[in-house]
């Protein structure tokens, strides 16, 4: 397809090179890249291997930020708890235990001890990560769309730079907080502009098409557990090395120059040296689209155009509501597949993994010790290994002969394809392993719920966390699921438009936006908002409902997962390129 549209909009890739714009269609950028030197070649792995550098920084200054808050409010409410010399300020009691006068450290405990302290610095901590959350939320769909006409560096900057200005912001803060408006809350100013920028769901939306670009559906599974083992090993690894830094510097707040360098350099990294995943041809198809769009509201009246700004959340949330046809029939008939409805729905419910750990904490402090290790090695090792292990036992053999006609081309960059005769050597790829892994995910879960919530020892309660851990393998499976089932939609519609020479691609940047959106409401608004009336409501006489409530939301997570339907297989050819088999009369699952 020819873009004659003109503006910014028709701005060549972020970071591209004068080759990539001349290239006129997918195949052909392709093609060129394989000519490319190995550091300049878009793969899976140069932000499955580096993205563990900003979840360290994410994580070290997790709990810092708490120390923070409730000095920064001890400060303004209990000003008897500090010295009255004018040399001391807030930073003065951010230090470590050695060399520090005992006054510090009473001064610490006792605003850490204070009842009034604690309740307005829940009130500040739930404000900041509310308004960011619902920020996000609004905003992560256009990050989406955006990454899907300009590239997927341009999601990721986004959300880095948000994490950046908030860590300078606590460190401004920190030093000059009678001097800002505001006083504490100056760091709403940060979690908004952060919120903007779309945060972790964008970066995480950003993070996953990337993956989806530069790979095969095969494989797509694999590199998604494998990537978040790797993001929760990089969890597990920033509490450590921040306490290191308070030990070796005796300040916290030197936590938070830790979390902006390593932010920094993964920003360095992604501007700079991580090749673009996205080609010029998808992103050319979107941006057509985008203009297209734009100059239908040309003469829109002002509160039209505000409403479908509005609506442009609810549009990207359209996404997990796409129709297909299935022909019954000689003339076929129009149907509704809600299959990527409900995942993203199940997606949103099981992401309360973050919300439901402040609460635990109050109620035990075994969960993070026993659970954060397991995560980790579930995802990086354990689930890349089982499924392997099971498509190799019921992988068909490969297909010498050349594809019927029926067989329709689909490129791993592209969320449908351009019809284009397949490889020679094809193998199926089904999505039925990944279903089962994805609900027995979902059962493991229920059980170690039901576990926790009976346990009448530490060591029982331990065993539920860990056989709860393995219930993580749902997010990256479901992630594989949905791009699948979108990938067989998009191309089912767009059919048509292929054959009249049309490009007609998917935009999976506003799909991962879909399932982003989906987390951050279950982590960051609704969990914890359930969580937190269920728990003061409970603590006094049965504080495991907390775990109930879990059960619950598992429940009807798998409950929806048994509605969802596999799309047809995939045939994957030698050369790693996946062949989506058309979707023929009365055919849903051929395997």
């Amino acid at each position: 397809m020819q873009d004659s549209t003109h503006g910014p909009e028709n701005a060549p890739l972020m970071g591209s090179g004068p080759q990539d714009d001349q290239v006129d269609s997918h195949p052909q950028e392709m093609a060129s890249r394989k000519r490319r030197p190995w550091w300049k070649r878009p793969s899976p792995y140069w932000i499955i291997f580096f993205a563990p550098i900003s979840s360290i920084g994410y994580s070290a200054a997790f709990a810092p930020r708490v120390e923070v808050y409730t000095l920064l409010v001890c400060h303004v409410h209990k000003p008897g708890y500090f010295s009255n010399d004018p040399s001391f300020d807030v930073t003065t009691y951010m230090t470590g235990t050695r060399g520090v006068p005992n006054i510090n450290i009473d001064t610490r405990e006792r605003c850490a001890a204070d009842p009034e302290v604690q309740a307005i610095v829940a009130k500040l901590s739930a404000t900041l990560v509310t308004t960011m959350g619902i920020l996000s939320c609004l905003t992560t769909g256009w990050w989406g769309a955006f990454s899907d006409r300009h590239g997927r560096r341009s999601g990721l900057t986004a959300s880095m730079t948000g994490l950046i200005l908030t860590d300078l912001t606590f460190i401004v803060t920190a030093n000059l907080v009678d001097r800002l408006p505001g006083g504490y809350w100056f760091l709403l100013v940060a979690f908004v502009i952060e919120g903007f920028l779309g945060s972790m769901p964008t970066g995480m939306a950003a993070y996953q098409a990337y993956i989806a670009d530069t790979s095969d559906s095969s494989s797509r599974s694999v590199l998604y557990a494998f990537g978040q083992g790797l993001l929760f090993f990089g969890f597990a690894v920033g509490p450590l090395m921040g306490g290191f830094v308070i030990h070796l510097t005796g300040t916290t707040l030197s936590v938070f120059f830790l979390a902006t360098a390593l932010h920094l350099f993964y920003l360095f990294f992604i501007i700079f040296f991580l090749p673009e995943s996205l080609t010029v041809a998808s992103a050319r198809t979107a941006r057509s689209r985008y203009e297209t769009d734009k100059q239908r509201n040309v003469n829109v009246p002002f509160l039209s155009r505000v409403s479908n700004s509005v609506a442009r959340f609810f549009n990207a949330l359209g996404s997990c509501y796409p129709e297909i046809s299935l022909a019954d029939g000689p003339l076929g008939r129009r149907k509704t597949d809600r299959s990527l409805l409900f995942l993203a729905i199940s997606y949103g419910m099981a992401a309360n993994f973050l919300a439901l750990m402040p609460f635990v904490f109050q109620y035990t402090n075994y969960y993070f010790a026993s659970a954060s290790v397991t995560h980790a090695l579930v995802l990086a090792v354990l689930l890349p290994l089982v499924i392997k292990f099971l498509k190799s036992t019921i992988r068909p053999s490969t297909h010498t002969a050349p594809a019927p006609a029926s067989v329709h081309v689909s490129h791993p960059n592209r969320s449908s394809g351009v019809g284009q005769q397949p490889s020679s050597e094809l193998s199926i790829h089904t999505p039925n392993i990944e279903l089962t892994l994805a609900r027995c995910a979902l059962a493991i879960e229920v059980l170690a719920c039901g576990i926790m919530a009976t346990a009448g020892t530490g060591s029982i309660f331990v065993i539920g966390t860990i056989i709860g851990s393995f219930s993580i393998a749902f997010t990256p499976i479901t992630q594989a699921l949905a791009l699948d089932i979108y990938t067989s939609t998009v191309t089912d519609n767009n059919r048509s438009q292929e054959e009249e020479g049309g490009e007609g691609q998917g935009e999976t940047g506003k799909l991962f936006a879909v399932l982003s959106i989906s987390q951050a409401l279950g982590q960051q608004i609704v969990s914890p908002a359930v969580y937190g009336f269920v728990y003061s409501h409970t603590v006094a006489t049965f504080p495991q409902a907390i775990f109930v409530v879990t059960a619950i939301c598992f429940t009807i997570a798998l409950v929806l997962v048994t509605f969802v339907k596999i799309p047809s297989p995939v045939l994957s050819g030698k050369s790693g390129v996946p062949l989506r088999q058309h979707v023929e009369s009365g055919v849903r699952n051929t395997v």
